[in-house]
Order: C-alpha cells, then sequence, then structure tokens
C-alpha cells in the first residue's frame, strides 16, 4: 500500500512538472505605476531636496565670496590692468564696496516657467491684494497662479513672453503699480534701486544662467534685487553689478549691469529648436520679441510690507568680507 501510495504521488508531481513545463509561457503583470507627486512651484525647498535651507546670513557670505571671486579673477581675466599684487597675499587692498540687497528666498522653476519664479519671489516683498476670493500668487501656491494665467489667456504652457503681461498679473494680484520701462539707463536703474524699488528683467541666458547674447534663443526671466557698486581709486575703477535671482538656482547671482542692459536688449527671435518641438507657445512673433526687448517691469516695494529686510553695507571690501567669515 505504502509503495502504491509513494508510485501515485510520484506520477502526480511528475504530471505537474510537466504540465508546468508544457504549458505557453505567461508574463507576470507590470508593476503598478510609480506615484506621481506633484510639487507646486516655489515649494521644492532646500529641505525638502535634502539641503539645508538658506539663511540670511548663508546669502551674505555666498554674496561676498563673489565679489571677491570677481575682484580676484573675472575682472582681471577682462582686464589685465586690474590684474591683484599678490606679492603680500593681500589681493583685495583698496577695494571699496557699496551693496545693497532686498532679502528673498529662492523659487525653482518647473519646466518653462521662469517668469513665474520671478512672480513668485516678487510675491515675498508686495502685499496681496484683499479683495480677492483666493491668494493665487504666493510662494506656496504658484500653481494656482500659473492655472489662473492660463484661463486668462496669459501663457499656454508657463511661458511668458510679455511684459504688459507680467505688470498685468502684479496689478490683478498685488496692491502696487508696477510700471513698464525701458532698461536702458544703468543711472536711472541704480536710482531706483535704491528708492526700494525691484525689476522683472527678461534677458538671454547662457550656460551658466548669466547673461549673454544669443539674439533672444536663451530667453529667461529674473528678479533684480539689489546691487553692488565697486570702486578703487588705484586703478581709476568703477563697476555697477546686480544682483538677482531666477528660477533655474538658489543662489543670489551677481551680473554686470551693463552686460543685463546689453542682453536684454538683443532679444529679438524665439529660438528656432524649441518651435520646432510643436509646442503650443504664446508668442505674438516668433521672429520679434519686441515685447521683451529692451524692456522691464519696475515694481516699487511698500515701506511697511512685513517681512522685508534689505542689506545695505558700505566699506572696504577687505574688511566685509573678514567680517563675513568670523
Amino acid at each position: 500500500m505504502a509503495g502504491d501510495r509513494e508510485s501515485t504521488m510520484r506520477i502526480s508531481l511528475e504530471a505537474d512538472v510537466s504540465a508546468v513545463l508544457t504549458s505557453p509561457s505567461v508574463s507576470p503583470p507590470p508593476p503598478p505605476p510609480a506615484p506621481v507627486h506633484s510639487i507646486p512651484l516655489g515649494t521644492l525647498t532646500k529641505r525638502q531636496s535634502g539641503v539645508r535651507p538658506e539663511t540670511e546670513d548663508d546669502d551674505h557670505r555666498q554674496v561676498l565670496g563673489s565679489i571677491r571671486r570677481l575682484v580676484e579673477f573675472c575682472l582681471p581675466k577682462r582686464n589685465p590692468a586690474l590684474l591683484p599684487d599678490r606679492s603680500d597675499g593681500d589681493v583685495l587692498s583698496g577695494w571699496y564696496c557699496s551693496l545693497s540687497l532686498l532679502h528673498t528666498s529662492a523659487v525653482i522653476q518647473e519646466g518653462p516657467s521662469c517668469g513665474f519664479a520671478a512672480l513668485c519671489v516678487s510675491a515675498q516683498v508686495l502685499a496681496p491684494r484683499t479683495d480677492l476670493g483666493t491668494d493665487a500668487l504666493s510662494p506656496q501656491g504658484p500653481q494656482n497662479l500659473i492655472d489662473w494665467a492660463k484661463y486668462q489667456g496669459y501663457t499656454h504652457c508657463g511661458e511668458l513672453f510679455s511684459v504688459d503681461n507680467v505688470a498685468a498679473i502684479l496689478s490683478e494680484h498685488f496692491v502696487c503699480a508696477p510700471a513698464v520701462l525701458p532698461f536702458s539707463d544703468n543711472e536711472t536703474i541704480l536710482r531706483r534701486l535704491d528708492a526700494d524699488q525691484i525689476f522683472l528683467v527678461p534677458y538671454d541666458h547662457g550656460p551658466n544662467h548669466e547673461p549673454i547674447n544669443k539674439n533672444g534663443h536663451g530667453a529667461h526671466w529674473c528678479i533684480v534685487l539689489g546691487y553692488v557698486k565697486l570702486t578703487n581709486e588705484r586703478y581709476n575703477f568703477e563697476e555697477i553689478h546686480v544682483l538677482a535671482r531666477h528660477g533655474s538656482s538658489r543662489r543670489v547671482s551677481l551680473w554686470s549691469l551693463e552686460e543685463l542692459r546689453v542682453s536684454n536688449g538683443n532679444l529679438h527671435q524665439f529660438d528656432p529648436k524649441r518651435r520646432r518641438l510643436g509646442s503650443h507657445w504664446k508668442v505674438d512673433d516668433f521672429d520679434d520679441l519686441s515685447g521683451l526687448r529692451g524692456l522691464c517691469v519696475a515694481v516699487p516695494v511698500p515701506s511697511g510690507m512685513k517681512g522685508k529686510r534689505r542689506w545695505r553695507v558700505d566699506g572696504s571690501l577687505k574688511d566685509l568680507v573678514s567680517n563675513s567669515l568670523r
């Protein structure tokens, strides 16, 4: 009996194995799709990306470090007469710095939405209108603004190719008086920055997002929040740089005001490569970016705005850098 049972079990097992080997292969079901986490523009903070959030002191050290590199390496590369004397190890001697910066947090864009990233930075220092049913323009909920702007016909996929539209969006959401102005007079720009105004400026951006001239093919938005005036009596030198944020970096950018002005005036043509992608862009004329070229949006910042903090320093660059390292 035991032998019969073992024989029956062996025959059954062999049949099962044979059925498995001869049956058609069946692919396992595909894994479930990964969950989609929608992070609204402006909410991607350094904490969320695993990096410590920046502080005002971090901004101070970063800006002063950028100024030092400018004096030590960039300016001498452009003009060898400015090459510092390294014999005593003091490369900052004789340099004087006047600096003004309105503190804000970085806002990183998602997709072609650099203009909305700049708008969300401005939201940190402007008073929202209280007669609106929703606060669409805020550092925490800018995706609401993009959806609203699509409904209003200002954009199709996040792009903004009109300074008039940017000014209209600001007027719709803030108690402010944005002005569309030529971005052409350095002294006027500096005077307005000193009077607590900010500038939303379109420009051509390069590989490191600095202003260059690509005929408009790299059109990008930044928000100018301050300036740096560098002087050196020994070299009879004076130059003005702007301090700006844009949606592709968490750092405060330091750029020549003149280079930004020239880049702004060079916006002529929408990038043909992007146009061939077939996306539906909100651009009046692909071959004439007159809605951006040579223009900017100036916005006065209310003096009593809660949370507005401006950093102003004047003095020896050597002393300012030394103090920032303590």
